[in-house]
């Protein structure tokens, strides 16, 4: 706690003192929230040389009634707030990127009977082929959600958020058992985990994805530098044996 910036600490002292828990319940998700909010705004040095993101990884053990769930529900609000005002813009935002698309299209279909005409020479032409590359790069990419961190995710939604939001994405709980449950394979098939795009997060190592995929065609995509600590793993977890074979 004493390390803890004030600000975070008095927050926690608060949260713990209001729900009547112990404080590092507040300190630890405090600090996800943190990380999360932070992402790769910053960087830490843990020596001249070495840096890291903010990743970090949580899991509260508690016992059942130890009231996780009011401690989460709290520390979090903050986030959750600023994540519904910005929402309210988001909404419009799909259809006014729509529009600016569709005049992009219109742009360079006029340019596009342009540069079919055989009336035109070689030099004009390839005038005219620059300017539609030029008017191609002026379209617009549907922008990622708000939202920053679910509770419930599969491995594979999980790269494709975080490819969505530049490597930036978090999973927190605060009920432990479904986290837990996605990083043993609930979701990954036989015999498989989904821990690897965690463990990337730690090392930072780049991730990509070259698959058939479905029925939207095939994936290739690439997370450089993934933010696992923006996308950080925090959860409450009642106190279980959970046996695990070696």
């Amino acid at each position: 706690m004493k390390v803890l910036p004030e600000c975070l600490r008095r927050s926690a002292e608060e949260v713990a003192r209001f729900t009547k828990t112990p404080v590092v319940s507040s300190a630890v998700v405090g600090l996800s929230v943190a990380a999360l909010a932070i992402g790769k705004k910053a960087r830490i040095q843990a020596r001249p040389g070495l840096t890291h993101n903010p990743a970090l990884f949580h899991v509260l053990i508690a016992t059942s009634g130890e009231r996780k769930s009011p401690v989460f529900k709290t520390m979090t609000a903050p986030l959750e707030n600023r994540i519904e005002q910005e929402m309210e813009t988001y909404k419009v935002e799909p259809g006014r990127i729509k529009v600016a698309n569709q005049v992009t299209d219109a742009l360079l279909a006029d340019l596009k009977k342009q540069g079919a005409s055989p009336k035109i020479s070689d030099k004009e032409r390839k005038d005219i082929i620059d300017r539609m590359a030029e008017q191609e790069t002026e379209r617009i990419p549907s922008s990622p959600s708000p939202r920053m961190f679910t509770s419930d995710i599969t491995e594979k939604r999980l790269f494709q958020r975080m490819h969505e939001r530049g490597g930036e994405y978090a999973v927190l709980s605060g009920e432990g058992r479904p986290v837990m449950n996605n990083i043993l394979g609930r979701y990954s098939g036989k015999d498989r985990t989904g821990d690897g795009i965690y463990l990337a997060g730690i090392t930072e190592d780049t991730i990509t994805r070259d698959r058939v995929g479905n029925e939207n065609g095939p994936e290739d995509r690439m997370i450089i530098n993934p933010c696992n600590g923006s996308t950080p793993l925090s959860c409450c977890s009642q106190s279980t044996i959970i046996p695990i074979s070696l």
